[in-house]
């Protein structure tokens, strides 16, 4: 299922994150950012973390995709609600579901993202 284009950095962060490129990911940061995920975690504070945070949880996954099914602007703050699945490299299959909250800054990279979900069931399944 395709999406209605949500923001330049915004696409190419969902887009790179379910082709599992991590680089990919991290270039979407602006060099000094807010990166919580999910809320309630130690916070990212750099593109670099960004990369290590998803070399970690990434490398349980197999195969992951995550696509935006609805968003909301309101000037350069988005939220973005979004489902999830993948097979972990144990071939176990998961679905998960979410809401990032995102700011983009003036040269149009993401500043903050606050994710929102629940990861405990989806690495129980994936480390299990």
């Amino acid at each position: 299922m395709s999406h209605a284009p949500i923001h330049p950095s915004i696409d190419a962060y969902f887009a790179t994150l379910s082709a599992m490129d991590w680089d990919g990911v991290a270039a979407c940061f602006a060099p000094e950012i807010h990166h919580e995920d999910p809320v309630g975690s130690p916070v990212n504070r750099s593109p670099a973390g960004v990369k290590a945070f998803l070399t970690q949880i990434g490398g349980l996954f197999e195969t992951v995709a995550l696509r935006p099914r609805a968003h909301f602007r309101c000037g350069d703050e988005f939220a973005v609600v979004w489902d999830g699945e993948g097979r972990g490299r144990n071939g176990a299959q998961v679905t998960f579901e979410g809401v990032d909250l995102i700011r983009v800054d003036g040269e149009g990279r993401i500043a903050t993202l606050r994710a929102f979900w629940d990861p405990a069931p989806v690495l129980g399944r994936l480390m299990g």
